[in-house]
């Protein structure tokens, strides 16, 4: 059976990825992307699809997209269906745009990181400036937020980290004054 979201993400699917790919007679930022960049890997990797969906209904494609360097923390489809149908069908509403935003910024950090600086934890913040925590599983696997980093790859203008969990943002705590 289709779920919705599954009929919205395929019906964005039909007309993004001809766009990153087909490059006539489209505007000059679409033309732009490179297929080997952050955001023409994602479009073009069924790994990823529902990510890209996400990415296109939360608009922050310019997020991945410029002259300066992306690293993209990227759950996969398995990862994205471990929250949910229902949860991925409210995250596409209107009204919960934001919060899908918040979601994606979450996973992108501007400036290249290595793989050997994620596993090192030696890099900046994500796009809500913060802090992300990286380690190791009983592995050895390099994890950040608890998410098993399961790939890494270059792209021409950054790095994309496969993960197997979305990484939700952290609802700011309250101090409360005694």
């Amino acid at each position: 059976m289709v779920t919705r979201s599954r009929l919205i993400i395929a019906f964005l699917s039909c007309f993004v990825l001809p766009s990153v790919s087909c490059k006539k007679d489209l505007p000059d930022s679409v033309k732009q992307v490179d297929l080997n960049s952050v955001m023409g890997m994602v479009a073009n990797e069924p790994q990823f699809s529902t990510l890209w969906g996400l990415i296109s209904a939360a608009d922050v494609r310019d997020d991945l997209h410029g002259k300066h360097d992306k690293t993209l923390l990227a759950p996969t489809n398995q990862a994205f269906s471990e929250l949910g149908q229902e949860t991925l069908d409210s995250l596409i509403q209107p009204e919960n745009k934001a919060q899908l935003q918040d979601i994606i910024r979450n996973h992108i950090i501007d400036g290249a990181v290595t793989a050997p600086d994620l596993a090192s934890g030696t890099f900046g913040v994500n796009q809500l400036a913060r802090k992300l925590v990286t380690g190791k599983d009983d592995t050895g696997a390099t994890t950040v937020e608890g998410a098993r980093v399961i790939q890494s790859m270059r792209a021409d203008n950054g790095y994309i980290h496969v993960i197997d969990e979305v990484i939700l943002p952290v609802a700011p705590s309250s101090t409360s004054a005694d």
